[in-house]
């Protein structure tokens, strides 16, 4: 799908706005976003790049793109909204980069089956921005005050490519409303390059591996450590490693204290909001 969409840009795009070019102007690849917004006392951070855009000679922006690629075309009468959204978040941060004003970009919707294309000239629109960024406002405080926002998207497939489904209870998980910090414990869906970046990104806070990950990645429980075994009844604790488990997440390992009483308990990792030490400890 992505190398589709990077040969749709490369071949199609690309020089087709070639061809509408002077003499004067040339087309970029992209352009680098970066730009600060304030709304009382929260500031949001706009960066990103965005898609081949037309500049002058002194490669000053005049006409910026986004590009993307479809299954179909049908039913496409107009630009979908998280899409305005993106391209009216450039707008705004090329505008207030640059002394001229840009005004308009244009949304190309390419089929990936047919190479049929649709596009879209989209204006600046304040008040549609005015909603964006009162979005951005909200999302953005649910992250500093460590809460997830509400599991409830404004479109219904959001949830499936959603980072924290898992978390909130959209998931197969059996979680809900689970702040976004913290290794879910029992939970085996992390790849490696994330759970790698999480670690690193926390090692100062003694970011560990939980007991059912380490199975899963012992060069990473090597290097990074890992949490005990806990039992929520006897507070009994067990290295990793000690406990006979085959790695089912549906069955996971008994207490072994509490069997000797009588008691079927299952062990698990630490809660998530208990993983990370805080930067006052």
């Amino acid at each position: 799908m992505f190398w589709i969409g990077s040969k749709f840009e490369e071949e199609i795009i690309v020089p087709f706005l070639q061809d509408i070019t002077t003499s004067e102007t040339y087309v970029t690849n992209s352009l680098w976003i970066d730009t600060e917004i304030a709304v009382g006392e929260t500031t949001l951070q706009v960066r990103g790049s965005t898609d081949p855009a037309i500049v002058t000679s002194e490669a000053d922006p005049l006409l910026l793109t986004e590009i993307k690629t479809t299954s179909s075309l049908d039913q496409l009468s107009e630009p979908k909204e998280h899409h305005r959204a993106q391209i009216h978040a450039y707008l705004c941060a090329l505008n207030d980069k640059y002394e001229h004003v840009i005004r308009t970009g244009v949304i190309v919707y390419g089929c990936r089956k047919t190479l049929d294309i649709e596009v879209f000239h989209v204006k600046f629109d304040p008040e549609f921005w005015d909603d964006v960024v009162t979005w951005m406002v909200e999302q953005t405080e649910y992250e500093q005050a460590g809460e997830l926002p509400p599991a409830s998207p404004e479109r219904e497939w959001e949830c499936s490519y959603c980072s924290f489904k898992e978390r909130c209870g959209k998931g197969d998980a059996p979680f809900s409303n689970v702040g976004y910090e913290g290794l879910l414990p029992l939970f085996d869906g992390y790849d490696q390059q994330n759970l790698t970046e999480y670690l690193e990104a926390h090692k100062d806070r003694d970011a560990r591996l939980t007991p059912t990950l380490a199975r899963i990645y012992p060069a990473l429980a090597e290097e990074y450590g890992v949490f005990d075994w806990s039992c929520p009844r006897c507070s009994k604790t067990y290295a990793w490693d000690t406990v006979d488990w085959d790695g089912d997440t549906s069955n996971p390992p008994l207490c072994p204290v509490c069997i000797r009483n009588n008691n079927l308990v299952t062990l698990s990792g630490p809660e998530p909001n208990t993983q990370l030490r805080n930067d006052q400890d």
